[in-house]
């Protein structure tokens, strides 16, 4: 929550209504969440996220390290 490194996680936390600030309007993301009996090739976030790019909607990005305590599926949050 402190420092999200997937770019799917910062916009659900920058939805948030608490965070809206004087905003007339809250942050979206865009589209639907996948349909779980039909999931997109690729990583599932990639029909939403604006920063995905051809690699992500070819390959499930594997779980990786990043410290002790943390661990992202994204190619873009290393």
């Amino acid at each position: 929550i402190r420092n999200p490194r997937h770019p799917y996680t910062k916009g659900l936390l920058g939805a948030r209504v608490e965070l809206a600030e004087g905003r007339d309007r809250l942050i979206t993301i865009p589209g639907a969440p996948p349909d779980l009996a039909a999931m997109p090739p690729g990583c599932a976030f990639a029909p939403r996220c604006e920063l995905a790019r051809e690699e992500c909607r070819a390959d499930v990005p594997a779980l990786t390290r990043l410290s002790a305590d943390s661990q992202v599926a994204c190619i873009l949050a290393h």
